[in-house]
């Protein structure tokens, strides 16, 4: 698949699954009104509950988010050395999933530990042939 070449096109009353104007099928997940697609939290302690959601979006090419998606699943993953307790997995609504129960646990003194964050209605291939023809 390819992304399209537009030039001089004015868009009026434009809407699409994945947002306004111009879009595409979703590529990745952000989090949602943040500057930074990072969630870091420094010397937080293993075993203690987030006291802020975190909301993730999916969003497409165009970083638009998937405002007419509330159907597909981001997930936070646990790995068997840091683990995930509350629900891991949210189902969105507007493209934005918000998780507000979950405790982080890790090993005693490790730092640097990443969950990686993912959703099935990402496909991967699909994503690697688009950027390998950009």
């Amino acid at each position: 698949m390819f992304s399209p070449v537009i030039t001089n096109v004015t868009y009026i009353n434009n809407t699409a699954q994945y947002g306004p104007n111009i879009a595409s099928y979703p590529i990745k997940v952000k989090v949602y009104n943040a500057a930074s697609d990072d969630i870091i939290f420094n010397n937080f302690g293993s075993g203690i509950r987030i006291t802020e959601p975190i909301s993730l979006a999916l969003v497409d090419h165009f970083d638009n988010i998937m405002v007419l998606d509330n159907a597909s699943q981001i997930s936070i993953i646990s790995s068997a050395s840091h683990l995930i307790t509350g629900t891991n997995v949210r189902r969105v609504t507007s493209g934005v999933a918000t998780f507000d129960d979950l405790v982080f646990i890790s090993s005693p003194g490790a730092s640097g530990v990443e969950f990686p964050i993912s959703s099935k209605s990402i496909d991967s291939e699909v994503v690697q042939a688009d950027m390998t023809h950009s």
